[in-house]
C-alpha cells in the first residue's frame, strides 16, 4: 500500500524483541517503510540521502517550538515532491532517550500531529501507553495519512492495525473467536 510520504522508522534495539512492536506490523502492511536500528553514533547521512527530513514528534516545550516548521502533507497522486518523515520507534522513554542522545535529531524540523488536528485517543491496548495523547507507531502512520488528506489509506491502515491486535488477543486466549 503506497503512503503519501517516505517513512523512516528509527527503531530502538529493544523494540525488535517485543511481540507487540507496531512498527514491525506497519512494515508488514506496507512496503513504503524503511526501518533502521538506532545508535547514538548514527549520522543523518546514514539514514537518508534526502536533504530535508522531518521528525514526527510532539512539541513538548518552548525549546521544541524553535524547530517547528510548516509542512503540508499531500495525497500520493500529486506532483509535489514526497516529504521524508522520520518516526522514533520505541517506548516513549526510549524515544526521548534517542532524541536526547542524538544531536542531529534535535536539529531536524518537527512535524507534530497535535497541530494537524487528527489526534484521537490511542486504540493500542496491548501495551500501556505512557503518554496521554501518545499513539503507537502504526497509528501515527495512519494519522499522518489522514493529515495528508489520504483518508482511504488511513482507514485501511487502522483496519489492519485493529486486525493485528485482535489476532494477538485471540492467539493469547484473551478473547474467544
Amino acid at each position: 500500500m503506497p503512503l503519501p510520504f517516505d517513512l523512516i522508522l528509527l527503531t530502538h534495539s529493544n523494540e525488535y524483541r517485543r511481540w507487540h512492536n507496531t512498527g514491525r506490523w506497519l512494515g508488514c502492511h506496507t512496503n513504503a517503510v524503511t526501518t533502521i536500528t538506532w545508535s547514538r553514533h548514527l549520522t543523518q547521512a546514514e539514514i537518508s540521502s534526502e536533504d530535508h527530513i522531518w521528525l514526527v514528534f510532539p512539541q513538548s516545550s518552548a525549546a521544541d517550538s524553535r524547530h517547528a516548521a510548516t509542512l503540508t502533507l499531500q495525497p500520493v497522486n500529486t506532483s509535489q515532491p514526497r516529504p521524508t518523515l522520520l518516526l522514533l520507534d520505541g517506548t516513549w522513554q526510549e524515544a526521548r532517550k534517542m532524541l536526547q542522545q542524538t544531536p542531529w535529531l534535535k536539529e531536524l524540523p518537527r512535524y507534530s500531529l497535535e497541530s494537524a488536528e487528527v489526534m484521537e485517543k490511542s486504540e493500542f491496548y496491548l501495551r500501556r501507553n505512557q503518554e496521554d495523547k501518545g499513539l503507537s507507531t502504526f497509528e501515527t502512520a495512519a494519522r499522518l495519512c489522514q493529515a495528508a488528506g489520504d483518508n482511504q489509506t488511513s482507514i485501511r491502515l487502522l483496519s489492519g492495525f485493529r486486525q493485528y491486535q485482535q489476532a494477538f488477543r485471540l492467539s493469547r486466549g484473551d478473547i474467544q473467536p
